[in-house]
């Protein structure tokens, strides 16, 4: 039997806030509450990351939901596991935390891919009492990040934000860093859409 890792609420990356010089240092810039704000970011640009974007915003949500029309192909579903990954790292509190996607449907050719793609990260995402479920939309088009706690991370382009890179290369730095890799050209806009409140004010 192989013993799975799972992390301990706070263990990793506490620091993680968004920064308004250097992404790649997030530690020398100092912690910084989340706030309201608007990012602009231009092709080619590096030292981004799900951490240092959309982190400080995820800690202490028990629920999620994205927004996402093009979680269909497997490079999107591995965007989808990374930013699981990102609320891994940033949890503090213990307790099942549920992530819900709203996506498209693939072409019927396509269906049964994305079935097998998203049931991975369904899977892989029991072993960190995160609960993944999905649902299809065909009709809207905005892309979005909310949590329970008042936080409307509002995305240009969705979790679509790196040029291709190549996935099966293990010894390329892009594959595992996503500061590494090189951006498209987005842009993202954080309100606060409601009263924040505690978890067990949102349990209760």
């Amino acid at each position: 039997m192989i013993a799975q890792f799972k992390a301990s609420p706070g263990d990793l990356w506490r620091w993680i806030w968004p920064s308004h010089g250097d992404d790649r240092n997030p530690r020398q810039s100092g912690a910084q509450a989340p706030a309201e704000m608007h990012r602009e970011f231009q092709f080619g640009q590096s030292g981004v990351s799900y951490d240092n974007l959309f982190g400080p915003y995820l800690v202490g949500a028990c629920r999620i939901t994205i927004r996402d029309p093009f979680i269909q192909e497997y490079y999107q579903a591995r965007n989808m596991m990374e930013l699981l990954e990102t609320i891994v790292r940033g949890r503090t509190t213990t307790g099942e935390i549920a992530v819900h996607l709203v996506t498209r449907e693939s072409p019927p050719e396509f269906v049964g891919k994305q079935a097998h793609y998203l049931g991975r990260v369904e899977k892989a995402a029991q072993s960190q009492d995160i609960r993944f479920t999905w649902e299809f939309d065909p009709l809207f088009h905005d892309r979005s990040i909310e949590t329970d706690h008042g936080w409307m991370i509002i995305l240009g382009r969705g979790l679509d934000i790196f040029q291709k890179y190549e996935l099966n290369d293990g010894f390329d730095f892009q594959n595992r860093l996503q500061i590494c890799r090189a951006v498209k050209e987005f842009s993202i806009t954080v309100i606060c859409s409601t009263r924040r409140t505690t978890r067990d004010e949102r349990e209760a």
